[in-house]
């Protein structure tokens, strides 16, 4: 059963991302009580499902770590680690477009629509017959959902444009040093209180003109290329480097909240400053 999780996690979040991601040997790394999975190269069609006019030129996740505590999975935080999400997008060309491909793409997401509609009554076809076997299942499977904590750190995500003006190329970056989501075991314990932890470290947004394109320069260059863009202060930023942190809390109980003062999600966001800025030359390119 916890090979099946695991592989049907790893297949659900991450599968539909990259390539040559391969789950068949689960087993032998579960037993270590983490799987390891490296150099995967994100999908083409990555970002479609947003529905965004770019494509991916280029990019990778460096590591991906999920460490299970094998003893005790259903009380023990599983930790999902990622180091190095990297990836350089690009707008689709007019000339690129096919209509054929589009048709097909249309007709994946409608199918992918109908599936999840019929997992959702499968569910609830199942729960109204559910045995005692059912029950526990889904409530072990609730709790080492609710255990999962995040960690990942080097994220950069690039966005290259010389279509829309050839002689002033310009670049969008999204950088993070790093991100957590974990357990906030220093918060006092309530009853049917989940709470949630967030943490960010340097998280910024850049606008470029007038820069070097990346996207065209070898794969095996691309990472050192990209760790430098993520370390250099020199970009334009529209909101300079930042940290955060959040707490999370979610009321779980069953029953109805009766209380417009009693919410069902409360986030309590701390935020020194946030230094966004706008040049009249990133406002033109915006425009």
């Amino acid at each position: 059963m916890l090979e099946g999780l695991a592989a049907w996690v790893l297949n659900t979040y991450i599968g539909k991302y990259v390539n040559n991601l391969n789950t068949d040997q689960l087993s032998i790394a579960l037993m270590k009580g983490a799987v390891e999975l490296e150099n995967l190269p994100l999908k083409r069609d990555a970002l479609k499902e947003l529905d965004l006019p770019f494509e991916v030129k280029a990019g990778f996740i460096g590591k991906i770590t999920l460490q299970i505590p094998f003893y005790r999975p259903h009380v023990e935080p599983w930790v999902i680690s990622i180091s190095g999400l990297y990836l350089i997008g690009a707008p689709v060309r007019q000339s690129e477009f096919d209509e054929e491909t589009e048709r097909s793409l249309d007709r994946e997401r409608k199918c992918a629509l109908l599936d999840a509609l019929e997992a959702k009554w499968k569910s609830n076809q199942q729960q109204k017959g559910e045995s005692y076997w059912y029950s526990a299942t889904a409530s072990m499977v609730t709790r080492i959902v609710e255990n999962v904590e995040l960690k990942v750190r080097n994220v950069h995500l690039r966005f290259e444009d010389d279509i829309t003006n050839p002689d002033h190329p310009f670049a969008f970056g999204i950088c993070i040093k790093s991100v957590s989501v974990q357990n906030a075991e220093d918060e006092l314990v309530e009853k049917s209180i989940r709470k949630k932890r967030l943490q960010i470290e340097d998280f910024s947004i850049y606008w470029d003109v007038d820069c070097e394109l990346l996207r065209d320069i070898p794969t095996a260059e691309l990472q050192e290329a990209m760790d430098y863009f993520l370390d250099n202060r020199d970009h334009k930023y529209i909101l300079e480097p930042v940290c955060a942190s959040a707490l999370l809390k979610r009321n779980g109980t069953k029953e109805p909240l009766r209380s417009r003062n009693t919410p069902r999600i409360e986030c309590d966001v701390k935020l020194k400053t946030i230094p966004l800025k706008l040049s009249e030359v990133q406002y033109q390119h915006l425009m």
